[in-house]
C-alpha cells in the first residue's frame, strides 16, 4: 500500500492482507490494512463491485 495508490498496487496489498489473515484471522492490522484497500477502491471507482466492497463484513 505504501508504493502508491494504483489499482496494482491495491491488489497487491490486498493479497498481502489476506494472506496475513489467513495465517491469524484476529491479525487488527491485517483487519485494518483489507478494509483501507476496500475503501480506497472503491471510494476511487476502481472496481466494479464498488458497493460489495464497502459493505462487506466480516
Amino acid at each position: 500500500m505504501n508504493k502508491g495508490r494504483s489499482p496494482e498496487n491495491l491488489t497487491q496489498a490486498g493479497g498481502f492482507f489476506e494472506r496475513a489473515l489467513a495465517l491469524d484471522p484476529e491479525n487488527v492490522e491485517a483487519l485494518v490494512g483489507k478494509a483501507s484497500v476496500d475503501l480506497i477502491t472503491a471510494a476511487a471507482f476502481m472496481v466494479d463491485d464498488r458497493d460489495a466492497r464497502l459493505w462487506r463484513r466480516r
